[in-house]
């Protein structure tokens, strides 16, 4: 005969999933140090068949994403069984968010307005950051399948004053990233913006345009997103009055209370004048990239960088 428990009904059996983890681990009544102590706090208040509320599904899952990898192998049975019972996923998120300015990127723009073509060199400005994770697990290839991207929402409309009908096209909320590659630990996000002198209202105003945006993860391929905890921001485009006169501003700042970490980049361009002709209405921007640059050549003022 199997030495196996056996699993009297349908439904979870707390009782059968503490002596799969017993089986693993004969010393846990004896030592309390285990990593699946935490869930077996949980479980073994549970009764015979109870199901899984939305509430203990997503606490059980964020204990089981902090399980150590290796701790994750020795447990397997028994964790695969709680996978099946709760419908949870076994592995780790992105935990421990970062984030660094990289460098400047300056793009040419390029739009028909009047008969001709109009080029601006530079047209656009490319803030370049690097967003980095870990694994809660402790193991970045837990992470293979799991992929991340940036949700932003706009609190007002990108085309009201300061700025104009040129950025009409921009969506109040966008998202992009990808649905793996999650152990590579970190990604490229562009902050970009056609220069100030073609987006910001004329005669200029002071004013700002606030993103609120969230770095999510997903563990099913792109099916549903979550919020990576403490990977929150904020991102401020505005102009207001500088040196010599009215002056654009981009700042990215951490967003509390979501993200207490410290981080602020904020930076200053000169607007100058509108180009003659301007675009034409109903102009839609398209994504573009930009070349290396100095951001101090062309900003008029670097505030911070931290």
């Amino acid at each position: 005969m199997s030495s196996q428990p056996f699993q009297l009904s349908a439904g979870f059996n707390p009782g059968y999933f503490r002596r799969l983890i017993e089986q693993a681990n004969p010393n846990l009544s004896r030592f309390k140090e285990s990593a699946l102590e935490p869930l077996l706090t949980i479980t073994d208040r549970m009764t015979m068949g109870q199901s899984f509320n939305p509430t203990v599904k997503d606490q059980i899952q964020e204990l089981v994403f902090f399980v150590p990898y290796d701790k994750q192998q020795k447990y397997k049975k028994a964790l695969e069984y709680l996978r099946d019972q709760a419908k949870i996923v076994i592995g780790g998120r992105p935990c421990h968010p970062g984030m660094e300015f990289e460098k400047l990127g300056v793009g040419v723009f390029i739009y028909a307005a009047g008969g001709q073509n109009v080029t601006l060199n530079p047209g656009s400005f490319h803030h370049l950051f690097k967003f980095t994770w870990k694994s809660s697990n402790g193991n970045m290839e837990s992470l293979r399948s799991v992929g991340t991207r940036e949700f932003v929402t706009f609190r007002t409309s990108p085309a009201a004053p300061p700025f104009n009908y040129v950025q009409a096209s921009i969506p109040m909320t966008f998202n992009q990233g990808t649905p793996d590659g999650g152990q590579f630990g970190n990604c490229t996000d562009d902050h970009s913006t056609k220069h100030p002198r073609l987006v910001c209202a004329y005669p200029r105003v002071a004013g700002e345009l606030v993103a609120e945006q969230w770095y999510q993860y997903t563990n099913d391929r792109g099916l549903t997103w979550k919020n990576i905890p403490e990977a929150a921001y904020l991102i401020i485009k505005g102009v207001r009055p500088g040196k010599g006169g009215m002056v654009y501003f981009f700042k990215k700042t951490n967003w509390t209370p979501h993200n207490n970490k410290a981080f602020n980049f904020e930076v200053e361009y000169e607007i100058g004048a509108p180009p003659n002709p301007m675009p034409p209405n109903g102009i839609k921007l398209s994504m573009q990239t930009g070349n290396d640059a100095n951001l101090k050549q062309y900003a008029l003022r670097v505030i911070s960088m931290k």
